[in-house]
């Protein structure tokens, strides 16, 4: 990994993981009610916070070797 993971990165994982959130719940429940939504969010900012820090770590592991 050349650059450092930015904040665009984050968000950007965000919202990914908040609509796949929204659409299982709507493929697996047949439904999706909006008071689900908190949950969603919730959900997709653990997702994206450990994708960010994944690629962090990754990010830290290819500066130790130059």
């Amino acid at each position: 990994m050349k650059t450092k993971p930015s904040w665009r990165f984050f968000f950007s994982w965000l919202l990914a993981c908040t609509v796949l959130d929204i659409l299982l719940e709507a493929i697996l429940h047949g439904h999706f009610a909006w008071a689900d939504l908190p949950g969603a969010i919730g959900g997709a900012i653990l997702g994206a916070a450990l994708t960010w820090f994944f690629a962090l770590f990754f990010w830290y592991k290819a500066q130790d070797r130059f």
